[in-house]
């Protein structure tokens, strides 16, 4: 019988989980990469807006429609890719290797795995505003902007935080431990 024993987080002179320095520099990497994707979306939404000089319109082509519908789909697809994706990666973990390691080493490689997940999802999330931004300056629909606000927000609300993700490496830690 393996040792289901679980320590909880150390936590750092704020009461928040702490990390170990080559996590927060990790950590620290991908929330770059997720503000470059926000940032991009909202850039080249102030662009779109400017040439179009802020039109909007209430009748739709197939274009906008198709659009929105894509937006749709990338959302309630990014519930099954990612964390699919992720399920995966962490199915292929040994875990009396894992077990083995220091839990610094353990921490990690656990958000080495939340990176491509996390990328993915959040580059879905992009290639829908940019699609519907586009179809935006086609035809002014005021549905493409509203979608693309959306999805930024999306992104925005996935953002990586240290509590959130420190959270799920000891969720995961703790799950490896009881296997």
């Amino acid at each position: 019988m393996q040792d289901s024993s679980y320590n909880a987080p150390d936590l750092n002179r704020d009461g928040e989980p702490s990390l170990t320095p080559e996590s927060t520099a990790k950590l620290r990497g991908l929330q770059i990469i997720t503000v470059c994707l926000i940032m991009g979306s909202c850039l080249f939404m102030l662009v779109t807006l400017f040439f179009s000089e802020g039109a909007l319109e209430l009748n739709p082509d197939i274009l906008s429609w198709i659009a929105v519908g894509f937006a749709v789909f990338v959302f309630l697809l990014s519930f099954v890719f990612p964390g699919n994706m992720l399920r995966r990666q962490l199915s292929e973990v040994d875990v009396s290797d894992f077990e083995n390691k220091l839990p610094a080493d353990r921490q990690t490689d656990l958000l080495t795995l939340f990176h491509g997940p996390h990328i993915v999802a959040c580059a879905m999330f992009e290639g829908a505003v940019f699609f519907n931004l586009v179809a935006y300056m086609v035809t002014p629909f005021a549905g493409n902007i509203g979608a693309a606000i959306f999805l930024i927000l999306v992104m925005a609300a996935r953002f990586p935080i240290r509590v959130r993700i420190t959270k799920w490496i000891n969720d995961i830690s703790h799950e490896f431990a009881v296997r």
